[in-house]
């Protein structure tokens, strides 16, 4: 298995390029905001994440078909690509896009590359723009730095299910398991994983370990990359001292306190994988 350090994953969120389909050039923006989900779902602090189930479900989708296949604008495949009956042949020459992908993108749980991929359909078939979009709609914002801030977010199972190529929709419980809990911090390895747990039980959060250093007695200095709020880069990586002790359950091994909670340390998943885009892209569509 060879992983990117979660620093270097963390990186390509907040500073993602992607080739634009209209200047021929890479170009960047940035990953700021939190949340996942359709709907108003304030508990998953995402108030507008009905927008982003409006804008696929409506003038996105129906851009995108009439893109495909202007004299058709039929519905698309889990896979598609831009043939020879679409005005943007040439532009992706074609390249294979995925549904579940866009959809996770939107979702606030897309990978690095879902979310470019997601990025440059939108560029192309003018939904980011100051012209009609490809259906003859209004494009939902002029510049994209607003159109990724309406539309485009990430939570903590997002960060970490994409960095270890697993379901970024898996529960943090999931990770949790005693066969991968750390016993001794001369064990903890970068790319290991803190689950964050509530005295009541409840599994809260999940970070990723980019760097770990014991240090005399009990303390720690660790580097941690995780996403559980809105901001820029220094929301989203911190570096600290900590002692490091058997948690309360004594499944889970070592860890440190966090106010009342406990963040325990577990090794990667079992089934974690080099490709961040190797789970699930030609599944049916779901949402």
């Amino acid at each position: 298995m060879t992983l990117p350090t979660p620093k270097q994953f963390l990186d390509r969120y907040t500073d993602l390029f992607f080739f634009s389909p209209t200047l021929g050039i890479y170009d960047m923006t940035h990953i700021t905001s939190y949340g996942s989900g359709w709907g108003h779902d304030a508990s998953a602090n995402r108030p507008t994440g009905y927008l982003s189930q409006q804008e696929y479900n409506g003038p996105f989708k129906r851009a995108l078909r009439f893109a495909l296949d202007p004299a058709r604008h039929g519905d698309y495949g889990s896979v598609f690509r831009f043939g020879d009956a679409s005005p943007l042949r040439d532009t992706f020459r074609g390249e294979p896009f995925y549904r579940n992908g866009v959809i996770r993108a939107f979702l606030g749980k897309g990978s690095p590359d879902e979310i470019a991929d997601l990025i440059r359909l939108a560029i192309a078939i003018g939904r980011i723009g100051t012209s009609s979009d490809a259906a003859g709609g209004r494009p939902a914002h002029a510049a994209l730095r607003d159109y990724v801030r309406t539309f485009v977010s990430l939570d903590c199972n997002g960060l970490s299910g994409n960095y270890y190529g697993i379901n970024p929709e898996t529960s943090i419980e999931a990770y949790a398991r005693p066969g991968r809990r750390r016993r001794d911090p001369h064990e903890v390895r970068t790319g290991d994983c803190l689950v964050t747990v509530t005295p009541a039980g409840r599994y809260k959060h999940i970070a990723l370990i980019d760097a770990f250093t014991p240090g005399a007695g009990r303390s720690a200095q660790m580097s941690i990359a995780e996403w559980g709020q809105a901001g820029d880069e220094d929301k989203h990586y911190s570096t600290f001292t900590r002692d490091i002790v058997q948690g309360p359950n004594a499944q889970f091994g070592l860890g440190f306190r966090s106010g009342e909670n406990f963040r325990y340390i577990f090794a990667p998943p079992a089934n974690a994988q080099s490709d961040p885009r190797g789970y699930g892209l030609d599944g049916d569509e779901t949402r």
